[in-house]
């Protein structure tokens, strides 16, 4: 019987040093998905930080292609300011021709 009770408290202690690593184990494993969260909520934050960023650059584009249009209006205006412009001098060129050949004769 005494051999029986040594084997017994032999047999508990296996089970208890196994339960002790299975509590490291999961010590372990705890641990480690902690870690992994930490990382998955810095990566959210990134990616909100990314979208953020990217809503940033629709808005800039926006005020970008607005400012291009407003240039462009611009330009068509001073074109067509221009073409006046140059029919106004054509048309001041004639007069002078005009009056300079009245002048000779």
């Amino acid at each position: 019987m005494l051999q029986d009770a040594r084997q017994a408290v032999s047999a508990a202690e296996l089970v208890k040093q196994g339960n002790i690593e299975q509590q490291e184990a999961l010590g372990q494993t705890l641990s480690s998905v902690n870690g992994m969260l930490s990382d998955i909520y810095e990566t959210v934050s990134v990616v909100k930080m990314i979208a953020g960023g990217a809503n940033t650059c629709v808005k800039s584009n926006d005020v970008v292609s607005d400012a291009m249009s407003s240039l462009s209006a611009i330009s068509q205006e001073n074109a067509a300011s221009s073409e006046t412009t140059g029919a106004s001098v054509q048309e001041l060129s004639a007069t002078v021709s005009s009056l300079a050949d009245s002048a000779v004769i």
